[in-house]
């Protein structure tokens, strides 16, 4: 019994990685706080996310997500953007308060889900 479900563990694991996933699955945002950016200098964080699938005989499995990332509220700091992998990039280039909300869209396959996080980039002069 618990080869089975070791193995179905696997391949459940396999076919959401694929962008499938035959249970309840829910993609999260994992990424708690940005570093501190400084005006000028060369800047880089990664967004990341991943994907929880919880099945009948109570396994769940919890893999990597591979979203496309898009800021969908908010401004981020002049100089900075985002790529569609998630990588927050660039040299900001004005000071400020800059808030912001990201999607993380899973909704490849079987998910249908685009969780959203709020952030926060403080830049002194």
């Amino acid at each position: 019994m618990r080869r089975g479900k070791a193995l179905a563990g696997v391949v459940a694991a396999a076919i959401a990685s694929l962008g499938g996933c035959p249970g309840d699955c829910r993609c999260r945002i994992t990424t708690e706080q940005l570093p501190t950016a400084v005006v000028g200098q060369s800047y880089s964080a990664r967004f990341e996310a991943r994907v929880s699938c919880s099945y009948d005989f109570s396994d769940t499995t919890d893999t990597p997500a591979n979203p496309d990332w898009s800021i969908v509220a908010g401004t981020l700091p002049p100089g900075l953007r985002v790529s569609r992998d998630g990588q927050l990039t660039g040299t900001p280039t004005t000071s400020g308060t800059f808030r912001f909300t990201i999607a993380a869209d899973c909704s490849a396959g079987l998910r249908k889900d685009k969780p959203t996080k709020d952030f926060e980039i403080n830049l002194g002069p």
